[in-house]
């Protein structure tokens, strides 16, 4: 094997590896886009119906449903810059 066969090879193995990569980082902002956007909606349709509707019961209970959607948000958003951060290191 001579070194333009060799370097070839190499730069083959490169291509592949950073179209994984971006591959990978494309799927990766796409779910996170997803995740948000959904979390956003919900609670933005929670906290409406919950001001919306009259009953105090009913009220709280939405209310309290937009607030576990936010906290959940918040938690995935942390665990995903955690993940993101340790791959960067």
């Amino acid at each position: 094997m001579g070194k333009p066969r060799r370097n070839e090879y190499i730069a083959m193995k490169l291509f592949e590896i950073d179209r994984n990569y971006y591959n990978f980082v494309t799927l990766l902002n796409v779910s996170d886009t997803g995740v948000a956007s959904f979390a956003d909606f919900a609670q933005l349709g929670l906290t409406t119906a919950a001001t919306a509707i009259p009953v105090v019961q009913t009220t709280k209970v939405l209310a309290t449903a937009a607030t576990a959607v936010g906290g959940a948000r918040a938690v995935y958003n942390q665990d995903l810059l955690r993940t993101q951060t340790l791959q960067a290191i």
